[in-house]
């Protein structure tokens, strides 16, 4: 129950509409009792037996009484029914109607209160949530989305969420108004014959035990299920996003059974989980039948003697089978409860993620660099002892354009990747003018680095905002600076809407070579003092290429640039080509330096002239 507690503090913020909620439901049940206790006088005069309005129910002498306050409640209650009794029958009954009225007004006011205020509160923790949730997740290393699939994740936000607003709903105020009433029904029990009430109580153990016990069960089952969930949303985003290549390649077969598999676990293991949940109200139920049938038993006994009145009997029969509908929605709830706290585990197992790369305590701030960058003998792997990087060592100049090449898997983009510290080193380090690049702040440090990718990132924005990510109040006049730059300002002007055009998700209207120049657009008006490029013009047709090849020169100029490309005939204006091979650098020097040479560099170039031919 620790996870339910946790979710219940973030109420707290909320704490003057929690103790609203409160007032209101404890009213409710209050009026609930009133209402159901106008009962009595009104039977009294229904069977005429207004003369016998002190006739006592069975006596609660046995009871401890600390201090007289059973016997004060009791006399003010028997004076209350005298004065609601006092005159005629006619009389009598207006009045009692009268109250019926009053009370009903009053109870569905509260009720409306409750249901308003508590749904209120609900909201406000999911939302709480969701955005607590999103901060994190945005917070998180790379290392995290590498280790989670983006389905859970997804699955968590939409699904887990769900059922922590069920709890909050279904649970929390109802487990508040369940309470409240039990309290006031056993109260009224209490008053009219505590004998019966203990034959009530002994039950409850055996019940709670049962119950527990499912508990325990549907919560296990719960946790599988939602993974399993998780698992579902993963494989239909899979498809979705890569449905140009299931139908190039005729998998829709595949595809479909792969998530029918998925589909078919879950429902196994849901009913499997429904077994128990179903359980949980039949159980209660037939509980509380043992518990009907004590009591008509010994109290019809009791009212044939003359030791209790019908009316007090008809009354206690009635407030008992009413204590047994919030008793079976508290163990209804249970299934809930338990689908719910299965989602906070996971909500809270993000929540409580740290990410693994940081701040130090004393970090220091950086705008710029003046002299050089330094890979001293640096070392990194994803996994333990499976190595990508082993000891490198690199220099780059400011101003210097360094080409990174090699082999697939050689280690090129984990490299670059250690620069903005999406990474930590394993061991070594990276110097920035003679500092470890782990002594500044990460912010600082990578609003010195502009990316451009091969797999462009654009938002379903305007082309104006995606231009500008990240830099509000931007000028439209440099916006469109940028993009003259990047070589896309003619075709973003053929467009309908022109800057205000909305690209749709991912950048689907527009083609690769257009995306590739928006990006660069992007990393020009960034401004940055350090571009690295990967394989950024590796998707695309000769024509875009050529074109995205001039923008990326023109952005180059005057900045520390890192490029990474399998296709070697675009880097060879860089300063310097470093040539990488399982994890460490084996040859380094400029294009004419490495042809002449008989290394892996010449031979990678033959292979693609030959190829090119």
């Amino acid at each position: 129950m620790k996870a339910y507690f946790r979710l219940l503090s973030y109420l707290r913020q909320y704490w003057l509409r929690l103790v609203m909620t409160v007032f209101s439901v404890l009213g409710f049940a209050a009026l609930d009792g009133a209402t159901m206790s106008l009962a009595i006088p009104l039977l009294a005069v229904l069977f005429g037996r207004t003369d016998q309005a002190g006739e006592a129910r069975e006596s609660s002498a046995a009871l401890p009484d600390p201090g007289g306050v059973i016997s004060a409640v009791e006399s003010r209650l028997d004076a209350l029914k005298e004065m609601i009794l006092s005159g005629g029958p006619q009389q009598a009954l207006q009045r009692i109607v009268v109250l019926i009225i009053v009370l009903f007004v009053l109870k569905a006011a509260f009720d409306y209160l409750q249901r308003y205020l508590s749904r209120s509160l609900e909201q406000l923790v999911v939302r709480d949530l969701r955005n607590m949730m999103f901060d994190r997740l945005s917070e998180l290393s790379l290392s995290f989305f590498q280790r989670n699939k983006a389905g859970q994740l997804i699955s968590c936000m939409s699904h887990d969420v769900n059922n922590v607003r069920a709890v909050l709903t279904d649970s929390f105020s109802k487990i508040l108004q369940s309470t409240g009433l039990i309290v006031v029904y056993l109260g009224m029990l209490l008053w009219l014959s505590w004998k019966l009430t203990l034959m009530a109580v002994v039950l409850i153990p055996p019940m709670a035990l049962l119950v527990g016990w499912v508990a325990r069960k549907l919560r296990r089952k719960n946790r599988w299920l939602q993974n399993a969930m998780g698992e579902i949303t993963a494989v239909f985003q899979e498809a979705v996003s890569g449905i140009r290549v299931v139908k190039a390649f005729g998998m829709e077969k595949f595809e479909q059974e792969k998530f029918h598999g998925q589909t078919d676990g879950y429902y196994n293991q849901y009913m499997r989980t429904n077994r128990y949940a179903s359980l949980s109200s039949p159980l209660t139920e037939s509980l509380m039948s043992l518990a009907g049938g004590a009591f008509l038993l010994y109290g019809g006994s009791k009212v044939l003697e003359g030791g209790m009145s019908a009316e007090h009997f008809f009354v206690f029969m009635v407030v008992a089978l009413r204590v047994m509908s919030p008793v079976k929605a508290l163990s209804n709830f249970n299934d809930i409860l338990q689908q719910g706290l299965s989602s906070c585990d996971r909500i809270f197992r993000i929540l409580d993620s740290r990410p693994d790369v940081t701040d130090a305590p004393d970090a220091l701030p950086v705008s710029s660099f003046q002299r050089s960058i330094r890979y001293e003998d640096v070392s990194f792997s994803y996994l333990p002892e499976t190595p990508v990087l082993s000891d490198v060592s690199l220099e780059i100049r400011k101003g210097e354009a360094v080409a990174i090449v090699g082999p697939s898997g050689g280690g090129k983009s984990t490299l670059m990747d250690l620069l903005p510290r999406f990474y930590d080193t394993g061991g070594g380090r990276i110097t920035l003018d003679g500092k470890d690049i782990r002594r500044y702040r990460v912010a600082d440090l990578r609003a010195l680095v502009g990316i451009v990718t091969q797999e462009t990132i654009l938002f379903n924005d305007t082309v104006r905002n995606n231009i500008a990510y990240g830099l509000t109040d931007m000028p439209l006049e440099r916006i469109i600076e940028a993009a003259e730059a990047a070589y896309a300002h003619e075709f973003i002007q053929a467009m309908d809407e022109g800057y205000d055009t909305v690209l749709g998700e991912r950048g689907t209207r527009l083609s690769g070579g257009q995306r590739q120049r928006i990006a660069i657009a992007r990393a020009i008006l960034k401004n940055p003092d350090i571009l690295i490029f990967d394989e950024a013009t590796s998707a695309l047709d000769t024509g875009s290429e050529h074109l995205v090849q001039q923008a990326i020169e023109h952005l180059m100029q005057g900045r520390t640039s890192l490029v990474i490309a399998h296709r070697l005939s675009t880097i060879q204006y860089c300063d310097r080509i470093v040539v990488m091979d399982r994890g460490q650098i084996v040859q380094c020097g400029t294009h004419t330096e490495l042809m002449a040479s008989d290394g892996l560099y010449s031979r990678l170039y033959n292979l693609q002239f030959q190829t090119a031919k």
